[in-house]
């Protein structure tokens, strides 16, 4: 009998020793899988891509201001139209809700220039 490489084993206690290093061999390669498919799992999980998605937003100063200064400017109009906007239509609630947006809009963006 040969091997892949072209050996000849003649005994059988050879031929026994190579079946144990090819099983061993089997049994390494099984756990390098078993490991990568893990770590691919791992990966592909969402809650990993959100954490990375996150890390890498975070890293960008751009993106953090431009996000801080929306999130401020959503949070303000909500609150003026909770607070200020409660019942009641018209002109008058349109003036004034445009004005105050105008009005927050302006020092959001002063804020901004100043900070820069």
């Amino acid at each position: 009998m040969e091997t892949q490489t072209g050996q000849r084993i003649s005994p059988s206690s050879r031929l026994k020793h190579r079946m144990m290093q090819l099983a061993s061999l089997k049994e390494d390669q099984e756990e390098l899988i078993k490991r990568d498919v893990q770590e691919i799992k791992y990966a592909l999980s969402p809650s990993s891509i959100i954490r990375n998605a996150v890390k890498s937003f975070n890293n960008d100063d751009e993106f953090r201001n431009d996000a801080v200064r929306k999130t401020i400017g959503i949070g303000a109009n909500l609150l003026i139209d909770t607070l200020v906007f409660r019942k009641g239509f018209g002109i008058k609630k349109m003036l004034l809700d445009t004005g105050l947006k105008k009005l927050v809009n302006y020092f959001i963006a002063r804020k901004k220039d100043a900070s820069e």
